[in-house]
């Protein structure tokens, strides 16, 4: 899929044979996200891509999510310094970006307010 990231990676992870998500994130997304790999400069894991309205709603994802329609990816991150190198590096490339306690919402949805970064939950 690129350099750096497999498809396998940004399946919806249901698990039903049904599932009806996208098969593919935008190039848009796969792009910036190649790029903030360059600059952060180690592997990053991607725990949550595309969803299916059922995945989604399961996940605690809001209606009109940018990962229903290939726009976003949650990024794994657990430690203070990943977390400042990734955002340093995802502020290069996103124009929407969510941090929560062990991951990193980097989001391009051009239907969704740009210039934007908040946090999740306690």
């Amino acid at each position: 899929m690129s350099g750096h990231f497999t498809a396998q990676e940004f399946r919806c992870r249901c698990g039903r044979s049904a599932c009806e998500a996208r098969r593919d994130v935008t190039p848009a997304l796969l792009d910036r996200l190649e790029i903030v790999r360059d600059l952060y400069g180690k592997p990053m894991r991607v725990t949550s891509a595309l969803r299916c309205p059922a995945w989604n709603t399961l996940s605690g994802g809001v209606p009109g999510s940018e990962h229903l329609t290939g726009e976003a990816v949650d990024i794994a991150c657990e430690t203070a310094q990943d977390r400042y190198e990734m955002l340093t590096a995802g502020f290069r490339a996103f124009h929407r970006i969510g941090v929560g306690r062990t991951f990193l919402h980097f989001g391009c949805g051009e239907g969704h307010p740009p210039r934007v970064a908040w946090l999740y939950g306690p």
